[in-house]
């Protein structure tokens, strides 16, 4: 048996009031259902249709509000779903795409950063743990990599070198997405909605990066293999020692929120990145599509139950100094690479494994998974029930 409740909310039912007053009564009861979703876990993707484009920063900005009022512990506990909901307010707007991608890079990157925290242990045992030793060094504006190394006694830390070979793909990738929004410095400016540029403003984020590539030079102490791969056009020049030194100048800089206006040679400097490393275009899937992305577009759309539109994806392309290129794509297709978004793994044009997509972003992984290693399967276990956007998994067999 099922029940229904009826709810009168005060003052928009009965009664006559003008449209700032009822914008204003429906900010504030979407921001309370939306507190709710987030504190209880429930979908939110219902209070979509009640938000207009309009009202999405003003949304975003109470939310924001709201969760720094918490404390430390249960901002924790909230970070990860909060992002996420950001991410789904974003798309909503057709300026919002580069701030969607943007959340979606930061539940990543807070994700792999607890992972490889937990690699890390003291050979000597000392009171302090390496991880507290990397914060402390990390929180203040050193630009040297290696004596951050010094300063935490990287030699004291040990980590088993069978575990990081199978951390290489993520390695590669946080330092592919350090250079991409170090490429974004010179463009921020006039791209205002790139992906990347918000990042440059979020200072908790860059100290995140600046962590994690430290802990990176620690695995690479312990097991080269890790380590990522650059193509320089310098044979001396140390990819992540440089990479490291600009995003210190640019957090030193950074104020949460507000425009960085940063200093000419580090503006120079990133100028120059492209033609120290080669900056690789990235791929982007949990990009404005699908339903959620066309709530409020004035076209007509029709629907079938018991009929999906098919396998397929929309892909957004970023090039740094380039505007975002947005294609949409079947798996079916023979030309263009497949992505696991877990993984961070290329699965080819034509991935012969049975694979899983996620229902609101349309992001795909490997259904079964191809590491034997205890940390790696950990990994992959934290996103088994639900896509890193919290959309669930449903399987996928491509002809």
């Amino acid at each position: 048996m099922g029940a229904l409740c009826l709810l009168k909310v005060a003052p928009t039912i009965g009664q006559i009031v003008d449209a700032g007053a009822h914008r204003a009564h429906t900010i504030a009861q979407v921001v309370n259902l939306l507190e709710y979703c987030l504190v209880t876990g429930r979908d939110w993707w219902d209070l979509m249709l009640t938000i207009s484009m309009g009202m999405v920063e003003t949304v975003i900005d109470r939310l924001t509000e709201v969760y720094k009022r918490q404390n430390p512990a249960r901002q924790a506990l909230l970070f990860n779903r909060l992002l996420a909901m950001k991410a789904t307010l974003h798309r909503l707007t057709s300026s919002g795409r580069g701030k969607a991608v943007d959340c979606h890079s930061k539940l990543l990157l807070n994700a792999i950063a607890t992972e490889f925290k937990a690699l890390l242990t003291s050979a000597s045992g000392l009171e302090n743990t390496p991880c507290d030793r990397i914060t402390a060094a990390c929180a203040i504006g050193d630009t040297d990599i290696v004596s951050v190394l010094q300063k935490i006694d990287s030699k004291d830390i040990t980590v088993d070198k069978k575990l990081l070979r199978s951390t290489q793909q993520l390695t590669q990738w946080i330092a592919e997405y350090a250079l991409y929004v170090l490429a974004t410095v010179p463009v921020q400016g006039q791209m205002t909605t790139k992906p990347g540029v918000s990042i440059l403003y979020d200072a908790s984020t860059l100290l995140i990066l600046r962590q994690l590539l430290v802990i990176i030079k620690v695995f690479g102490e312990k097991e080269p293999l890790c380590l990522p791969v650059f193509t320089v056009t310098s044979a001396g020049l140390d990819g992540l020692s440089l990479l490291y030194k600009l995003l210190t100048n640019i957090w030193v800089s950074s104020v949460d929120d507000m425009y960085v206006k940063l200093e000419d040679s580090i503006v120079d400097e990133c100028i120059l990145l492209p033609s120290q490393i080669l900056i690789r275009s990235m791929e982007y899937q949990p990009v404005t599509e699908g339903i959620i992305g066309k709530l409020h577009s004035r076209q007509a759309m029709a629907f079938q139950f018991d009929n999906p539109p098919g396998h397929m994806i929309t892909v957004a392309t970023f090039s740094p100094g380039h505007p975002a290129e947005v294609n949409t794509r079947s798996l079916t297709d023979k030309i263009h690479q497949k992505h696991d978004v877990v993984r961070r793994l290329h699965l080819g044009v034509a991935p012969p494994e049975e694979l899983k997509r996620c229902t609101r972003c349309s992001c795909i992984s490997l259904l079964k998974s191809p590491s034997n290693t205890p940390k790696m399967m950990a990994w992959e276990q934290r996103w088994s029930r639900s896509c890193l956007c919290g959309g669930l998994w449903h399987k996928v067999v491509v002809p």
